[in-house]
């Protein structure tokens, strides 16, 4: 997971370069920001939240779009197909 974080943490920096020292975007903040979205997840499974967390390491902004939509168009459909058969079944 180190790693990961660590390439996520070069292609930010790259991505937004700059000449201000940068001390937001640390290890600790980084490990602080990764268990509060598996908290989430958690909760999220109790709750019945769709939450839905998208590796972003290998993949271009196009190709994350792409995903990102499907999936909200997809959980869109479930819930209308829900919705439609609660009220007419």
């Amino acid at each position: 997971m180190l790693k990961l974080q660590i390439k996520n943490s070069k292609r930010d920096y790259n991505a937004n370069l700059s000449l201000e020292k940068r001390t937001f975007l640390n290890e600790q903040n980084i490990n602080e920001y990764n268990y509060s979205l598996l908290k989430m997840k958690k909760l999220s499974e109790k709750e019945s939240i769709n939450l839905h967390i998208f590796d972003t390491t290998e993949k271009s902004e196009r190709e994350i779009s792409f995903e990102v939509v499907d999936t909200i168009l997809s959980n869109m459909r479930k819930e209308y197909l829900s919705r439609i058969n609660k009220e007419y079944n």
